[in-house]
């Protein structure tokens, strides 16, 4: 499992459709929730949650809202697509794949860091200097 340090917040947001319309129906907090939401996601091994009625509670507490107004507003984010369902694991296809990117990025950078490793040894074992 590659750890996932960072999640990045594109300064271009605000100019998604979904993101004006949620920011319209709910303002910053509902913004707010929704970045709070995605940290969520991309810091679990799944990147998915369970939406067990203890778990929105515990959303809605960390969040500082109130648990109906936290599934009213995430269950709007579903249906405008914001946020998707499989069964009952909430998921989203930004962490989706904003995840797949820096997984992708981290390996890249590995593989290049091994094959110079190699090149350092092949050149020190022919005798030039690293």
């Amino acid at each position: 499992m590659i750890s996932l340090y960072y999640f990045r917040h594109l300064p271009n947001e605000m100019d998604n459709p979904k993101i004006k319309k949620l920011i319209n129906k709910y303002g910053m907090t509902g913004y707010g929730f929704y970045w709070f939401m995605c940290e969520q996601l991309y810091f679990t091994s799944t990147h998915q949650l369970t939406l067990t009625n203890l778990r929105m509670r515990h959303l809605a507490v960390s969040a500082n809202i109130r648990r109906r107004k936290a599934r009213r507003m995430l269950d709007w984010m579903i249906n405008i697509g914001l946020f998707g369902m499989r069964g009952q694991q909430v998921y989203s296809q930004r962490v989706d794949e904003e995840v797949k990117e820096v997984v992708t990025a981290l390996e890249r950078k590995k593989e290049s860091a091994r094959k110079a490793g190699l090149a350092s040894a092949a050149k020190r074992r022919a005798g030039g200097a690293a």
